[in-house]
């Protein structure tokens, strides 16, 4: 796990770019380790961008992530990796106004999109949240690495 990335277009909490993401900046992480996936916040230590295979994964409520092969997915078996997230139950969040709801959805939709751009983050050994929907988020574990 590695190399996991995501799209560089991909939306964190906030409205940031995962792109845009530079070293010391701070982002919202997820706690897997708490039944309601408690925020946290976490500092950037790596970011990085390149080029890799990747896939689209779509949960039963149309939450969206684009992310690299390698890339870790919280789900309710654990962190597993995308090409194995169809019918998982993935760890998703949706913000609407002041409220932020965290749960697990199924994955319905996962496939293969080539080559694309994404952003190497690491924020130690924790997962951040990232989609490709404005306030709908999967959660991702950080890249593991240098």
């Amino acid at each position: 796990m590695k190399n996991t990335c995501i799209h560089v277009d991909s939306l964190l909490p906030g409205g940031r770019r995962a792109g845009d993401i530079k070293v010391g900046d701070i982002i919202q992480l997820g706690d897997q380790s708490t039944p309601g996936l408690e925020t946290r916040a976490g500092l950037v230590t790596h970011s990085s961008k390149a080029r890799t295979r990747a896939f689209k994964m779509v949960t039963a409520s149309g939450t969206r992530l684009l992310c690299s092969e390698t890339a870790a997915i919280w789900t309710d078996e654990g962190f597993v990796l995308a090409p194995h997230l169809l019918g998982k139950n993935v760890a998703t969040r949706v913000d609407n106004d002041d409220i932020v709801i965290r749960f697990f959805e199924t994955v319905e939709v996962l496939a293969e999109i080539g080559t694309i751009d994404v952003q190497r983050i690491t924020v130690g050994d924790r997962g951040f949240w990232a989609g490709a929907n404005p306030g709908r988020f999967v959660l991702h574990l950080g890249h593991l690495g240098q």
